[in-house]
C-alpha cells in the first residue's frame, strides 16, 4: 500500500499529467490513505479479538479440561454406582422374591385357618391343610402323629411329594421306647429341628436313616393344655437348614391343628351329652308323667278317704255334742275332761279333713275368668266380718289389676293370707294390712304385709309345707294346710310364692302371677 502511495505521489508531480488527471490521482490517494487507516483499524481490531479470541480459547480449553476431568471422575464414580445399583437390585430382587413368599406363607396361613373352622369334615380339611403345606414348602413328607397312651403314639395324617412313598402304615403304632427323648425334647423345648440327623439319639437316627430323612422339623399338638402328638416335615433330598419363615408356618399350623381338634373335642362330648340329657329328659318325661298319674290318684284317693271320713266323724261329733248335751250330770272331773279332749280332737280332725278336701279339688273348680282383684277382695272383707271385726284390723288396698284365673282358689289365696295376718297380729296394737301390686315383664307382684308377730327367716322354705306349723304359732288355730293352699293355687297360676319376716317386725307374703292383656284393658 505505501509503495502504491510513493508511486502516485511521483506521478502526480510529474509535469506532463493534466489538471483532471492529477485530481484523480489525488482522490485515489486519498481513497487509499483512508482505506489504508481503516486497515490499520481493522488490524489492530483483529489484533484484539485475536487476543481476546486466543483469552476465550485458553479458559474454553481449561473448562474442558476441568469438565473432562470431572466427566472422568462421574464415569468413575458412575461405574461405582451402577455397580451398587446392580447389588442393589440383586438385593431388591431378593427382597421382593423374600416378600412374595411371606405374602404366599400368610396367604397359606390364612387359609388352613378359615378351612380348619370345619371341624364336621376335619379329617378332609386336615388333608387339604398339608397338601397345601406340602407344596409351599416343596418338603418331602409332613406328617401328624397322636398318642395311643402315654406310651404309644400313632402316625393318623401324611402328606408326601410325588417322588415318595407313603410311610402312614409302617407307624401305625409306634412305641415311644423306640424313639426315645423325642416326647420330652418336643415338650421341654417345644419343638425338634435338626439339620443334620447325625444329632439324634442312636435308637431315632437308625429309625431316620430307614425312612431315608436328612432333616426334620417338628412342633407339639396341645389339646385341653395336654400333649397329644406331633406335626412334622421330613426332608429327604438334601440336608436343609429350616428357616425361621419355615418354623413360624408349622408352629402356626400345629396351634390351628390343636384348636381344631379341641373343638372336635369338645363337640362330640357335647353331643354325647346331649344324648345323654335327651335321654334324660324322656325318661324324666316319663317319670313326670307317671308322677302326674299317681298324683292324680293321690288327690283322687285323698279326696275319696277324706270325703268318706266325714260322715262317720260327722257320726262321732253327733254323738258326743249329744252326750255332752244330756249325759254330762253322770260324769265326774276326769271324765268331762276326756270328752273336752274328744270334742276338741274331732273338731280339728273336722276342720283338717275339710281342709284336705279343699286341698285335693284345687284347680277343678272350673273355667278360667278376668277377675277384678279389687272387687275379690271386697268381697272377701265382707265374709271375714265379724274376725275384722273383732281385731280391728285395717285393711288397705287400691289399683290391683285384673287376673286371669280361677275364682275360687284366688279367693282362697287372697283369705287365706288376709285371715293370717289378722290372726298371727300383735296383741298390742291392731292388725294394718298393706296389700300392693307391681309389675314387671312377665309377671304381677302382689305382697301383703302385716305389722303382725313375724317368724324367724329361716322358716321361709318350710311354711309353705304341707301341715308344718311354726313354734309361736301353737296357741292359734289352724290345720297347717292354709299356707300350702296358697302355694299350690299360686302354682297353679304359673307363678311363685315367698315370704319376708323377721321376729316382732311383722311379715309380707309375695306371690307373682303372670301378666296377660285384660280384653277389658
Amino acid at each position: 500500500m505505501k509503495k502504491a502511495q510513493k508511486i502516485l505521489d511521483k506521478l502526480i508531480q510529474s509535469e506532463n499529467l493534466s489538471l483532471e488527471q492529477k485530481q484523480e490521482l489525488d482522490y485515489i490517494l486519498k481513497y487509499i490513505s483512508e482505506e489504508e487507516t481503516k486497515n490499520k483499524f481493522k488490524i489492530k481490531r483483529i489484533s484484539e479479538d485475536k487476543k481476546i479470541t486466543q483469552n476465550y480459547l485458553n479458559i474454553s480449553i481449561a473448562e474442558l479440561e476441568s469438565a473432562n476431568n470431572k466427566i472422568l471422575k462421574a464415569n468413575s464414580q458412575l461405574v461405582i454406582t451402577n455397580e451398587k445399583s446392580e447389588k442393589n437390585l440383586s438385593r431388591l430382587a431378593d427382597a421382593n422374591k423374600n416378600l412374595e413368599h411371606l405374602l404366599n406363607q400368610q396367604k397359606v396361613q390364612s387359609e388352613i385357618s378359615t378351612t380348619l373352622k370345619n371341624v364336621e369334615k376335619l379329617d378332609e380339611n386336615i388333608n387339604y391343610v398339608l397338601d397345601l403345606l406340602g407344596k409351599h414348602t416343596k418338603v418331602s413328607r409332613i406328617y401328624i402323629f397322636e398318642d395311643i397312651d402315654n406310651e404309644m403314639t400313632k402316625n393318623t395324617y401324611e402328606w408326601h411329594a410325588p417322588s415318595f412313598n407313603p410311610h402312614i402304615d409302617m407307624f401305625s403304632a409306634l412305641k415311644y421306647a423306640e424313639i426315645p427323648k423325642w416326647k420330652s425334647m418336643l415338650t421341654k423345648n417345644g419343638k425338634i429341628s435338626i439339620e443334620e440327623i447325625h444329632v439324634l439319639p442312636p435308637k431315632i437316627k437308625k429309625l431316620v436313616q430307614k425312612a431315608n430323612i436328612k432333616s426334620i422339623l417338628a412342633f407339639p399338638l396341645i389339646v385341653e393344655s395336654k400333649y397329644f402328638g406331633f406335626i412334622g416335615f421330613d426332608e429327604c433330598t438334601k440336608v436343609r437348614k429350616w428357616s425361621a419363615e419355615e418354623a413360624s408356618l408349622l408352629q402356626t399350623t400345629a396351634n390351628i391343628i390343636s384348636n381344631a381338634f379341641e373343638r372336635r373335642l369338645f363337640i362330640n362330648k357335647l353331643k354325647k351329652k346331649n344324648i345323654e340329657l335327651e335321654n334324660s329328659y324322656s325318661a324324666i318325661e316319663k317319670k313326670n308323667k307317671k308322677l302326674n298319674e299317681i298324683i292324680d290318684e293321690l288327690e283322687e284317693f285323698a279326696y275319696i278317704t277324706t270325703h268318706d271320713l266325714k260322715q262317720p266323724l260327722r257320726t262321732i261329733l253327733n254323738f258326743v255334742s249329744l252326750f255332752s248335751d244330756n249325759k254330762t250330770h253322770l260324769l265326774d272331773d276326769e271324765a268331762k275332761l276326756f270328752l273336752n279332749f274328744i270334742t276338741e280332737s274331732s273338731t280339728r280332725l273336722d276342720n283338717l279333713i275339710n281342709d284336705m278336701l279343699k286341698h285335693s279339688i284345687i284347680g277343678k273348680s272350673g273355667e278360667m275368668e278376668w277377675l277384678d282383684i279389687n272387687n275379690l277382695i271386697d268381697e272377701i272383707i265382707l265374709d271375714l266380718n265379724a274376725l275384722i271385726e273383732s281385731s280391728s284390723a285395717v285393711i288397705e288396698y287400691k289399683g290391683l289389676p285384673q287376673i286371669h284365673g280361677y275364682k275360687v282358689e284366688l279367693n282362697s289365696l287372697f283369705q287365706n293370707l288376709i285371715s293370717n295376718a289378722i290372726k298371727y297380729s300383735d296383741k298390742n296394737r291392731s292388725p294394718l294390712i298393706q296389700i300392693d301390686c307391681q309389675k314387671n315383664d312377665k309377671n304381677y307382684i302382689f305382697s301383703i304385709k302385716d305389722n303382725g308377730i313375724g317368724f324367724n327367716p329361716k322358716f321361709n322354705s318350710k311354711i309353705f309345707s304341707i301341715f308344718q306349723r311354726l313354734e309361736n304359732s301353737r296357741e292359734i288355730d289352724g290345720t297347717g294346710i292354709g299356707l300350702a293352699h296358697c302355694k299350690k293355687i299360686v302354682e297353679l297360676h304359673g307363678g311363685k310364692i315367698w315370704a319376708d319376716s323377721k321376729p316382732d317386725e311383722g311379715s309380707t307374703f309375695y306371690f307373682s302371677l303372670p301378666f296377660e292383656e285384660s280384653k277389658n284393658s
